[in-house]
């Protein structure tokens, strides 16, 4: 049997610098660059609430150059100046979340999937049987990003970031990443993402709405 890769020890080809003061999202966008760079499937999931206003170009303090670096002592810089992050990496996937995320029972990520089947399936197809358990399925997956990747998977039962990380993995070139309107790590306030690690390609989901007693759909992200 082939040993896998550990994409870890990659290098970061190109010039990417973290600036001081980080911004809530910081670490999440710096980790789904460093993807995107070293050319690994990635998992990227901010901490709750908008994003956070981080440096200026007239306030910034450059605290960490990570061109040249390896993959696991960049990660590991950006949550040792930002410990409200944790990542790891599996199978070939590495995965920056909140550290509070992992070990919350009851986060929406780890529910678990009965099975994730897919056969010849695109991004947009994969996005939507990952996400099962959490919402109907839209009503024209086929459509959603048509020919971006073919997808053949059957694994199960999983949690739904499994599921996420078995979709980037198997197209690998994708990253998932997941962000949230308000500061609470619950799905009515997320979006749930899948990129192509080059940014071409993308699709969201989130949701369902509530409505109110007419009927109408209710935006729980809109400002009051």
């Amino acid at each position: 049997m082939q040993q896998r890769e550990d994409v870890t020890a990659r290098l970061i080809p190109a010039p990417l610098v973290v600036r001081a003061p980080l911004g809530s999202c910081t670490v999440a966008g710096v980790a789904a660059m460093i993807g995107r760079l070293a050319e690994i499937p990635t998992g990227v999931e901010h901490l709750p609430g908008p994003c956070t206003p981080g440096a200026s170009e007239s306030t910034a303090t450059e605290i960490a150059y990570l061109q040249g670096m390896t993959v696991v002592d960049a990660l590991d810089r950006l949550v040792k100046l930002d410990p409200r992050y944790y990542w790891t990496a599996t199978d070939g996937v590495i995965i920056v979340r909140p550290l509070a995320a992992w070990t919350d029972r009851t986060h929406f990520l780890h529910r678990t999937l009965d099975r994730l089947t897919l056969d010849k399936a695109n991004l947009g197809e994969a996005l939507d049987a990952a996400v099962a358990p959490l919402r109907p399925p839209r009503r024209s997956p086929n459509n959603l990003m048509q020919g971006v990747g073919e997808l053949t998977i059957d694994v199960g039962p999983i949690s739904i970031i499994e599921a996420l990380d078995a979709v980037v993995r198997t197209h690998g070139r994708a990253r998932w990443e997941i962000n949230y309107c308000r500061p609470e790590a619950v799905f009515l306030y997320a979006r749930i993402f899948v990129y192509t690690l080059d940014d071409q390609h993308g699709i969201g989901v989130g949701g369902p709405w509530p409505r109110d007693n007419q009927g109408k759909t209710i935006n729980p992200c809109a400002t009051q």
